[in-house]
């Protein structure tokens, strides 16, 4: 990555892949934001990659965080501008080139691994919607069991209430009091 290369638009484009119109309506808005870019003695934009680390970081911004255009527009110019003011206060050397390679793959390395961390979150979801299905299943055989012991200790009761009436029934009938068992009638 240099910012002796220049690229064209349509390398660009296919690059980010995003429409070629795309590419201009946001060029535009970056340079009406105060985003300086090189042209050509036609007049045509030339990209260099620190415009193209700037494009892709405008492109995560709308795309991947839904963040509305002219707010990532600002955003990109900010950041740019900071990042200017902060090379001038250490002296940068004006070819940047090893720190843009070194951005780049910071960047690309953060994208990376947010694309990683939404894989995750994505299978956390997977996993606490599986445990909540299982768990929701487990009660409901929980509640079935109970409510079947239940019902046979319901049958039980009542069995056991019927003989016992049958049982005081059958006692009542052959019960004498005490005179007749003494006296045999």
């Amino acid at each position: 990555m240099s910012d002796k290369i220049a690229f064209y638009s349509k390398d660009v484009s296919d690059n980010l892949e995003i429409a070629s119109s795309t590419l201009r309506k946001w060029s535009a808005m970056l340079e009406d934001a105060g985003y300086p870019f090189k042209k050509n003695d036609k007049g045509q934009r030339l990209y260099y990659e620190k415009d193209i680390v700037a494009l892709r970081h405008l492109k995560r911004l709308t795309q991947d965080e839904g963040m509305s255009l002219e707010n990532a527009v600002n955003e990109v110019v900010k950041r740019v501008k900071e990042t200017e003011e902060i090379a001038q206060e250490l002296d940068v050397p004006s070819d940047m080139t090893r720190y843009d390679d070194k951005l780049d793959q910071l960047i690309e390395r953060i994208e990376r691994l947010e694309m990683v961390n939404r894989q995750l979150i994505e299978k956390l979801n997977e996993q606490q919607r599986y445990i909540n299905q299982r768990l929701e299943e487990r009660d409901r055989k929980l509640m079935e069991s109970i409510r079947a012991i239940q019902e046979q200790k319901q049958a039980a009761l009542e069995t056991a209430a019927t003989t016992e009436d049958k049982t005081t029934e059958d006692k009542g009938t052959k019960k004498r009091g005490w005179l007749s068992r003494i006296f045999g009638k």
